[in-house]
């Protein structure tokens, strides 16, 4: 289930924001999932804005929440973002 939450979630996410940020998979368990987000980035954006949308298309989308726990760079251009705390909306 929370695999096709996330397979729309990103379709929307990316729909809006590709080719400037691309969302896709990384990893999942019941208690958290990381995204990987590619892309040049608006450098005078946020870089957190982009990984914020992701969540607010989640919740739009889906009526799920979560949170962001940690954002490493991987790369040039490429940013590997944990969640946690995925719930339905109250």
């Amino acid at each position: 289930m929370l695999r096709s939450l996330l397979v729309k979630a990103i379709l929307e996410y990316n729909k809006y924001h590709s080719p400037e940020a691309s969302a896709s998979i990384s990893k999942m368990s019941n208690e958290f999932f990381t995204l990987q987000f590619h892309g040049p980035f608006c450098q005078s954006c946020g870089i957190r804005d982009y990984f914020d949308d992701f969540v607010y298309d989640l919740e739009s989308v889906c009526k799920y929440t979560a949170s962001i726990v940690k954002v490493t760079e991987a790369g040039e251009d490429c940013y590997v973002v944990e969640f946690s705390n995925i719930m339905p909306n109250a």
